[in-house]
């Protein structure tokens, strides 16, 4: 039974990479974290945690929301969504996606719904993502 139970936490966290985004000069207070796992449809699943991130109002006047975006593999953009702020301290967001990609990045724009970048860029990181040998609709996001 024991070896059962560590080889299911290995297999889960095998599966899923946790990536940092950097400082960002405009938002220092800001611990973003990003969580990419391959699902058994072979879409990358994204949950993006921001803690202590500013209003979008503070980094720009006319900024109402946060949209993350990525690039893809083939240097296309796209809108993944709108963190959406849970409390005071916390924004999250959770998606799918069938698009391969290598970056993520977040800005703060006048509309979640924008369809290409055009407000200030908060923070962008690279991304490896997970492989999906071990793919699993469990997902988690601890």
């Amino acid at each position: 039974m024991y070896f059962l139970t560590v080889a299911a936490i290995f297999l889960f966290s095998a599966c899923a990479e946790t990536t940092r985004f950097p400082v960002s000069s405009l938002a220092p207070a800001a611990e973003i974290k990003a969580k990419t796992k391959v699902d058994n449809n072979n879409n990358n699943v994204i949950t993006v945690e921001a803690r202590n991130l500013a209003s979008p109002e503070r980094i720009d006047p006319s900024s109402t929301a946060y949209v993350l975006w990525i690039e893809t593999n083939d240097n296309q953009i796209k809108n993944l969504g709108q963190l959406i702020n849970e409390n005071a301290e916390t924004a999250t967001l959770t998606t799918i996606t069938p698009f391969d990609f290598k970056e993520l990045f977040i800005t703060a724009e006048s509309s979640g719904s924008v369809n290409t970048p055009s407000g200030t860029e908060i923070s962008r990181v690279a991304v490896n993502l997970p492989s999906n040998t071990a793919a699993t609709d469990e997902v988690d996001y601890d």
